[in-house]
């Protein structure tokens, strides 16, 4: 039986191999794509960058059609030097780094009152519909956070990682997995790593490293969910 699969992509440049390989791409709407390949079809959504963009596109598409996996495929930063240029990651775990009050040395959790009571606005997300096959799995797991504005300077690398334990960085992973967490729908996160968060220039990216490593990954998970 087949399975539909949809990629959940910022840009088309993050993934430009997966609509390479197809035997033919339809476009559906402005952000969607339905791809044939070898036997079997999945979709790519392009949302473009950012939360905002991410959540109403993805929301758009799962409102409209019906998916058994759905996998974020892109490109991050890294907040420790540690992690090598390239390497793919597997972020189950994600949050919105600026959704707090943010003091000068860190982004302090936010409450707020309601009906008398002291309630906290929850940060963190974590996957709760995990797709358990090898080829994600396998793969480094990291806590990831995401942002609004990249991460240019030190001081707020250390205030991400020290509030957050965050080891990578995007625009979108939050809200992504916020979104199918809401639908319920088993899904992964899957980054390659293109910088460092805190380098204060674009000299030491490794875009085309990253994404040669992310396209090879993500095709190697859909021949595994759907063997040929």
């Amino acid at each position: 039986m087949n399975k539909n699969i949809l990629i959940v992509a910022a840009t088309k440049s993050e993934i430009p191999t997966l609509f390479e390989v197809t035997k033919k791409t339809v476009q559906i709407n402005e952000n969607l794509y339905q791809n044939e390949y070898s036997g079997f079809y999945a979709d790519i959504l392009i949302t473009s960058v950012g939360m905002v963009s991410t959540a109403c596109n993805l929301t758009k598409a799962l409102s409209a059609n019906t998916y058994d996996y759905i996998i974020n495929a892109g490109i991050c930063g890294a907040y420790s030097l540690n992690l090598a240029p390239g390497t793919v990651v597997h972020i189950a775990e994600d949050c919105f780094a600026e959704l707090g009050a943010e003091d000068s040395e860190s982004i302090r959790p936010l409450h707020i009152k309601e009906d008398g009571k002291d309630i906290l606005v929850e940060q963190t997300v974590i996957n709760k519909n995990e797709i358990k096959i090898n080829s994600i799995q396998n793969l480094m797991r990291v806590k990831g956070a995401s942002v609004h504005t990249v991460t240019r300077s030190e001081m707020r690398n250390k205030m991400i990682t020290v509030q957050y334990d965050a080891v990578v960085e995007s625009m979108e992973g939050a809200a992504f997995l916020y979104v199918c967490n809401e639908f319920n729908i088993p899904c992964a996160q899957i980054r390659s790593v293109s910088n460092y968060a805190g380098c204060p220039t674009n000299k030491n990216w490794y875009i085309d490293m990253a994404v040669n490593n992310l396209c090879k990954t993500i095709t190697d998970i859909i021949e595994e969910i759907i063997p040929k």
